[in-house]
């Protein structure tokens, strides 16, 4: 693990010291269908209903396009095909409400 010395806000504005950072390969898609690129996880300890969350380099890196409404996420492969990633409404709400608690 590198040092990593900034600040995060977490989403209800307090700061959040970073234990390090980490960078790892990361591969996006299903099966054969896929791409890899290399993405920096900044390490913090907080509770939090996240494993991980994607900022906007990694998704400006896979030129993701997004839709936060429909929990669907688009992107290209290595061999130039569209991978389409869907999120499940109902596991982000318990996820949303269990947060709360």
């Amino acid at each position: 693990m590198l040092p990593y010395n900034e600040n995060l806000i977490s989403f209800s504005s307090h700061h959040i010291t970073s234990i390090g950072c980490i960078k790892l390969h990361g591969t996006f898609g299903k099966t054969l269908v896929t791409t890899t690129i290399i993405v920096q996880f900044i390490v913090i300890k907080l509770q939090s209903s996240y494993n991980d969350k994607l900022g906007r380099l990694t998704l400006n890196e896979l030129r993701a396009v997004i839709s936060k409404i429909h929990l669907v996420m688009k992107f290209l492969s290595n061999e130039m095909q569209v991978i389409t990633l869907k999120g499940d409404q109902t596991k982000a709400r318990e996820c949303y409400k269990e947060s709360l608690k």
